[in-house]
């Protein structure tokens, strides 16, 4: 009976230990000291979960599970991530003084190549901020495993109407400005600018050949002729070629420079011209007044 009786205090002694640092509060539990071990009996932090499976934590909700997973799911030893085994949403590396101690983050990829690394199997948005009725960012890159380049969008103004945009295009790098389509264009601005200085550097000569003695000057009637049959100067892009694909400052200010220095020496040709018919005038009234002299007439 004693022996007995010894069994069941000391029962009740372990339990009391063993429970006092357990509380119940209806359906939650708190645990009161010391520290939690999942899967190992020697815990370090108030909680350990020691686990030798790819997935360390699953939350369920409505029937769709969430997993957390350290180093499973192919990323590795250091690398944290959040998702489900095909393809974790959310990858951190946290291993120090290795080839990841970079601390990269990725999101859709587990081996992030950046500090922050967005993955995606379309061409669709990687990075968006705001919405579409508002103002935002969007950013994207090409499909996952093709080659190609990205996209950077701000938006001003969403919706149907579109107030203000800065586009640089994937592919050759393209910026538009008011627009998103830059018609293959290095830069394309819908609207217009103001700038105080411009500098455009010119692919070809600048048209200082003119002023060589090789150079052969059309004559206006030459020049007469082919307006009368085009209704526009020579070399001068039509109206019709204007409004089809535009002006080319760098080619224009070329060509109007060409024009002024034929134009030029047609000025200078024509002075000599007038010169030569003033010295033969003058030559004529000499004689006149010589001929008034000797009473010829």
């Amino acid at each position: 009976m004693k022996r007995l009786t010894l069994i069941t205090t000391l029962f009740v002694f372990i339990s009391n230990c063993l429970f006092a640092q357990w509380t119940a509060n209806g359906a939650n539990i708190y645990y009161n000291g010391g520290k939690v071990g999942i899967g190992t009996t020697t815990p370090s932090y108030p909680l350990t979960l020691n686990n030798t499976s790819e997935t360390g934590i699953q939350t369920i909700y409505n029937g769709t599970s969430v997993y957390l997973s350290h180093g499973g799911w192919g990323m590795g030893a250091g690398k944290f991530g959040i998702g489900n085994p095909s393809l974790p949403t959310l990858v951190i590396n946290a291993v120090a003084n290795g080839p990841s101690s970079v601390g990269n983050v990725g999101i859709g990829t587990v081996t992030p190549i950046a500090p922050f690394h967005v993955y995606t199997n379309t061409d669709i948005y990687g990075i968006v901020t705001g919405d579409d009725s508002h103002s935002n960012l969007r950013i994207s890159g090409t499909a996952g495993g093709a080659a190609g380049y990205g996209l950077l969008q701000t938006f001003i103004g969403g919706g149907a109407t579109t107030g203000g945009i800065l586009s640089l295009q994937r592919d050759a790098g393209n910026v538009g400005i008011g627009t998103s389509d830059t018609k293959g264009y290095k830069l394309a601005v819908n609207g217009s600018f103001i700038a105080t200085s411009v500098t455009v550097k010119l692919n070809s000569a600048w048209p200082d050949y003119v002023f060589k003695p090789s150079y052969q000057l059309p004559s206006l009637s030459e020049v007469k002729t082919y307006i009368d049959q085009n209704q526009h100067l020579p070399e001068i892009p039509s109206e019709q070629e204007m409004a089809k694909n535009g002006l080319d400052v760098s080619e224009m200010n070329k060509l109007l420079m060409k024009k002024v220095e034929e134009l030029t020496l047609y000025l200078i040709e024509h002075q000599q011209q007038i010169k030569d018919q003033q010295q033969q005038i003058n030559a004529l009234k000499k004689q006149m007044r010589a001929l008034k002299k000797s009473k010829i007439i």
